[in-house]
């Protein structure tokens, strides 16, 4: 039987595009849509529940927020980090779709939306780390993690892993530290390495000054909350895109 397509629209990659094959775009989300990612999350997670494979499910997936949703809460389950998947995709569709920001916007479902309203509600523990919550193998890398900030900014990654401190480029490097820190869940150490070796208490700084900025300026916020979205939708994306190549293999 073949597989069932992936939904939405694979778009070739460009030159100074991001250099993801074939990724999806991340489309603005209203309540409603949030509520339908959720509902093709549950698929995913169910079906995973009922032994079939990662290749098949990433096959079938309605998008790759479903499968990312799907396939974390799956294995919180699975390691006894969240007590009932059933019960939290409850919370979480009743939930996630009614939230909105200080704008009135509403709250896109993606995995930093969901693991933040479990925490919210007491399902996962506040203190488990980023890496522990999220799959093997799906968090964003550094390289992509620079180049969507290369995209959002228009500062090149050049100019973010260089020592230039125009206020531009300084801004641009806190936010790549600040997303690797809070999505990629990396250490202050490694975060210094990839841009260009800078001191653990550089990166500490730099992951301070957006947390502060966050709460005050709304530019920041909602760069950082791009950066943020989009750099984890490729994470998730490039694994899923494995076991899609994979998946291929075998109907040939």
């Amino acid at each position: 039987m073949q597989a069932k397509a992936i939904v939405q629209d694979l778009r070739p990659t460009q030159r100074g595009a991001l250099p993801f094959p074939s990724c999806p775009p991340l489309k603005t989300m209203s309540g409603h849509d949030a509520e339908e990612v959720l509902l093709g999350a549950r698929e995913v997670t169910d079906r995973l529940l009922a032994g079939a494979s990662q290749m098949s499910v990433a096959a079938e997936a309605g998008g790759v927020l479903e499968y990312g949703i799907g396939t974390m809460v799956f294995r919180l389950q699975e390691k006894g980090v969240l007590s009932c998947q059933a019960q939290a995709y409850l919370r979480l569709l009743n939930d996630i779709p009614r939230l909105r920001n200080k704008d009135g916007v509403a709250i896109p479902a993606t995995r930093r939306s969901v693991i933040d309203h479990l925490r919210k509600i007491g399902m996962i523990d506040e203190g488990l780390p980023v890496r522990a919550l999220k799959p093997a193998g799906t968090t964003p890398s550094a390289a992509q993690v620079l180049e969507v900030t290369e995209e959002v900014t228009k500062i090149s990654v050049k100019d973010i892993i260089s020592k230039r401190r125009s206020k531009d480029i300084v801004n641009a490097r806190f936010m790549t530290m600040w997303v690797l820190r809070t999505v990629s869940g990396t250490s202050f150490s490694v975060i210094g390495e990839h841009l260009g070796g800078k001191d653990h208490t550089s990166v500490i700084n730099g992951v301070s000054q957006v947390d502060l900025r966050r709460k005050t300026e709304k530019g920041t916020l909602d760069q950082s909350e791009r950066i943020a979205n989009d750099s984890d939708y490729h994470g998730i994306w490039s694994s899923m895109d494995i076991l899609l190549r994979q998946s291929r293999l075998r109907l040939v």
